[in-house]
């Protein structure tokens, strides 16, 4: 028995953890786990903000020792691993061929057994899609013990069983159609190391969505630091980036894992593990303000600018300084993410924004995406946009003005038809938990009475 933390450090459980080594591992975990009684979870690098990592009173299967590179096709870039192996794991065995993950969130530590059960999406979602659009195949154990392989395009048996599935029925699952324990991931063909990035600032919520919009249509990655405080909210810094063709001058530079090293320094003073510290004497409302104003104002004034930047940086943003969520201090954080249709979002993050404002809760790092629909099972995403706000957790009244605000993020949810995102939520309750996938719920559900009759 463990106990064991989301990693937003506010949710924790008590479970028997089980640490398998391969598939056979897994099923025979499983098949204990039944026995005694328990229901079962999968657990990667347990990255996942809220709870879907844990299972209170229940089994959770600890992959992360399972993160062996099984294959990779250097022509035709297609990459088999253990689910426990990280998206750091997967570009830095690919990088050096020419090949990068398809799609990668904003760490490199989740692993790509977690990052298929959620459905992960980046900063490319519009251009992209998440991550089940480039999932060729996987290796699942069934909740009876089973190893069955899923690929695409294949037609499942209807034999009138459960387990009856398509590749798309576990992609986004949320690992309740069983364990995946290894992925079969296309990957995306590069030539350098280095990625055509634009910064540039937007002074208002419309400006941030306009620059979003012109990155859904131009460029390959689009994303969006959004200042939630104070009546300037809605501003932003703005990320557009491309990739570098076959003839540019830094083709074939960067390649190597190495070239791709994050700094061990911020700013080239102080050490990255240690500037969580730096960070905690402005996790206020006020520090924060000064934050955010700061790091717009130094955009603004450098004005809109290009420079070559290596994926490692631009993608994995929050690894630049390691354990950065202890600067929230001992009660943690939650991220509430919102998606909302492309035909309501302005009004809804108007209103989010509004709602921080009236209750006296600002969320301290926020992010916006443009989003496509997907046909998979975490229909969480939709053709439209994603606010994804992190707030300190902590006590007393601080954390009732917080539940309040969470609950007001619902109604507007609920009148905008928006859905929530699995990996994130900490604090969905009432009809939400259905909004984030109800086409696959449904299926689901006539799957199981077609399988017990």
């Amino acid at each position: 028995m463990q106990v064991l933390h989301g990693w937003g450090m506010a949710t924790h459980a008590r479970s028997l953890v089980y640490r398998p080594v391969d598939a056979t591992d897994v099923a025979g975990a499983i098949l204990d786990a039944r026995q005694r009684g328990l229901s079962v979870n999968a657990r990667g690098a347990g990255l996942s903000y809220g709870d879907a990592a844990l299972n209170q009173g229940g089994a959770v299967l600890d992959l992360s020792g399972m993160r062996k590179i099984l294959s990779l096709d250097p022509k035709g870039g297609l990459i088999r691993a253990e689910a426990g192996a990280t998206i750091g794991d997967v570009w830095r065995h690919t990088l050096p061929h020419g090949w990068w993950p398809p799609v990668v969130p904003g760490t490199m530590e989740a692993t790509l057994g977690g990052c298929v059960a959620m459905n992960v999406h980046g900063k490319n979602h519009a251009t992209a899609g998440a991550i089940a659009r480039h999932v060729e195949g996987v290796t699942l154990v069934t909740g009876g013990g089973e190893i069955r392989g899923l690929h695409r395009g294949v037609v499942p048996d209807e034999d009138g069983s459960l387990w009856g599935l398509s590749l798309a029925d576990v992609v986004g699952g949320q690992g309740l159609t069983g364990t995946v324990v290894d992925v079969t991931l296309q990957l995306r063909k590069v030539h350098s190391g280095y990625l055509d990035v634009e910064a540039s600032v937007t002074r208002s919520l419309p400006e941030t969505f306009e620059a979003i919009d012109r990155g859904a249509r131009e460029a390959d990655y689009t994303v969006a630091w959004l200042d939630c405080g104070g009546y300037r909210a809605g501003r932003a810094v703005v990320h557009h980036a491309w990739y570098l063709p076959q003839g540019h001058l830094l083709a074939g530079a960067g390649m190597e894992p190495e070239r791709q090293r994050l700094p061990g320094r911020v700013g080239g003073v102080l050490p990255a593990r240690q500037a969580w510290r730096a960070l905690r004497p402005f996790m206020s409302r006020a520090g924060i303000r000064v934050l955010n104003g700061a790091k717009h104002g130094s955009a603004a004034l450098r004005g809109t600018r290009r420079y070559a930047q290596t994926h490692a940086a631009f993608h994995f943003l929050l690894d630049y300084v390691p354990n950065w969520k202890r600067a929230y201090g001992r009660d943690g954080l939650i991220q509430y993410q919102m998606f909302v249709p492309a035909t309501g979002a302005r009004e809804a993050f108007a209103e989010a924004l509004h709602e921080q404002r009236r209750l006296g809760v600002t969320s301290y790092l926020a992010v916006m995406k443009r989003h496509t629909a997907e046909d998979a099972a975490a229909s969480y995403s939709l053709d439209g946009y994603s606010l994804a706000m992190d707030f300190p957790v902590g006590r007393g009244e601080r954390f009732s003005r917080l539940m309040r605000l969470c609950r007001s993020f619902d109604v507007i949810l609920e009148g905008y038809a928006g859905r929530l995102y699995a990996a994130k939520d900490a604090v969905g309750v009432g009809l939400l938990p259905e909004r984030r996938d109800p086409a696959f719920s449904s299926n689901l559900v006539r799957r199981w009475e077609r399988g017990t009759r």
